[in-house]
């Protein structure tokens, strides 16, 4: 069988184990933990982006390449937990997944100038080539989507805390 839409789901859980799309939604202080579903195999990179730009990858590494081999429909749950500050700036969190690991970002700046590039790309049929979808009802699925609609990689950019001043 051959898959050629390639995506993410992910969503935040709090203490409680409560799901959401938004970590926000916890309240200021709050503790969250990132979960990743996708829908192939692939590599995923989880990079935590401090206010200078200076990424950290929360995924674990093999050798020096980057990209944590993430089977189908796993659940996987970023090392650590993201606490929602209550004023500043916001925390940014980058989410690069791809097919081989050889399309893996070295760096947080690379993923997201990646994510950005396939934000603006166009499939052959005129519509976006990235698609991403909210579902903040159905239990079980909730969580928000990001798809790649003709196979390459997919990939989010996620703040967590305070959006303006």
């Amino acid at each position: 069988m051959h898959i050629q839409f390639v995506g993410i789901h992910y969503w935040f859980e709090n203490e409680h184990r409560s799901k959401s799309t938004d970590p926000n939604h916890a309240g200021a202080d709050a503790r969250v933990r990132l979960h990743i579903r996708s829908n192939v195999q692939g590599y995923l990179t989880v990079w935590s982006v401090d206010d200078s730009g200076k990424g950290t990858d929360l995924t674990p590494m093999v050798g020096p390449w980057h990209g944590y081999l993430l089977r189908g429909d796993f659940d996987y749950v970023v090392s650590g937990e993201f606490t929602v500050p209550r004023e500043g700036s916001a925390a940014r969190v980058l989410i690069w997944f791809a097919r081989s690991q050889t399309e893996q970002a070295p760096t947080a700046q690379a993923a997201a100038e990646d994510i950005e590039l396939r934000s603006t790309e166009i499939a052959r049929d005129g519509a976006p080539a990235l698609v991403r979808e909210t579902d903040k009802t159905t239990p079980g699925q909730i969580g928000n989507y990001v798809v790649h609609r003709e196979g390459a990689q997919a990939g989010a950019v996620i703040l967590i805390g305070p959006t303006h001043p």
